[in-house]
């Protein structure tokens, strides 16, 4: 991201009044863009739901995916930064080897804690039917390792 910084900047100092508006313009969606897009999709998936699956089907799969997506960033949180901060030091070392072990083992360990809430939150509470809520914990699991997943892949 640093380096699409440095031309938005040079952009922004080389185009006078245009260059501003266009690197302003350029970096709000540059931004913005994936949240944007998210949004989009889950327009269109709202859209699709309420056609085929009808009102109730549609509230269900839109519950499922606000309490997925909430308490995947939750799980996920202080394991992706314990891995965060362990890959940062073996890279800071020029240890590449270690990377790949922590990274599975962050994903294991994010994906077992995402299968217990979504057991407990969408098998217990949520009272879900049995395949409903075994498909909503998968999905809560499979966000869980992304949140996860996503700096490590950066590095």
């Amino acid at each position: 991201m640093a380096g699409i910084g440095f031309q938005l900047a040079k952009t922004a100092r080389e185009g006078g009044v245009g260059g501003i508006v266009g690197a302003a313009a350029f970096g709000a969606v540059i931004s913005a863009g994936p949240w944007l897009i998210t949004a989009v999709a889950m327009a269109m998936l709202n859209h699709w739901s309420g056609a085929h699956l009808g009102a109730d089907g549609a509230r269900t799969v839109q519950t499922i995916l606000v309490y997925a997506f909430s308490l995947s960033a939750l799980a996920a949180a202080p394991i992706g930064i314990l891995a965060t901060r362990m890959v940062a030091d073996c890279i800071f070392a020029r240890d590449a080897g270690g990377v790949t072990g922590i990274m599975l083992v962050a994903l294991a360990i994010g994906g077992a804690i995402a299968l217990a809430i979504g057991a407990v939150v969408f098998g217990t509470l949520g009272g879900l039917p049995s395949g409903e809520a075994a498909l909503a914990t998968l999905i809560l699991a499979w966000l869980t390792q992304v949140w996860i997943a996503a700096p490590l892949l950066t590095a």
